[in-house]
């Protein structure tokens, strides 16, 4: 996450993480794109309502991408992200608002 504090994202589409990610055989894509839900959900979530995704697109969108990123890298941490992305963003907007 520190990444995305100090870096202007790519894009501005979830989607358009995914389909680099699928067409060019980029994992890193993927996780970009997963890493956007992610943050969008656990620190933006007022943000959700400004495009035509809500919240439970991006929790979708994150876990999908989370799940095809382990599929292609083995990295455990991507399984646990696709399982448990609601609860994991929840408790992690929670550390930062105390």
């Amino acid at each position: 996450m520190e990444k995305f504090s100090r870096e202007c994202p790519e894009k501005w589409f979830v989607i358009d993480y995914l389909m680099e990610g699928l067409e060019k055989d980029k994992k890193e894509s993927i996780k970009k794109g997963a890493d956007y839900c992610f943050l969008i959900c656990t620190f933006f979530p007022g943000r959700t309502d400004y495009k035509m995704m809500k919240k439970k697109d991006y929790v979708v969108f994150g876990k999908s991408m989370y799940r095809e990123y382990y599929q292609q890298s083995n990295k455990e941490v991507a399984f646990y992200m696709s399982e448990s992305f609601d609860e994991i963003s929840e408790i992690s907007a929670l550390s930062f608002s105390l």
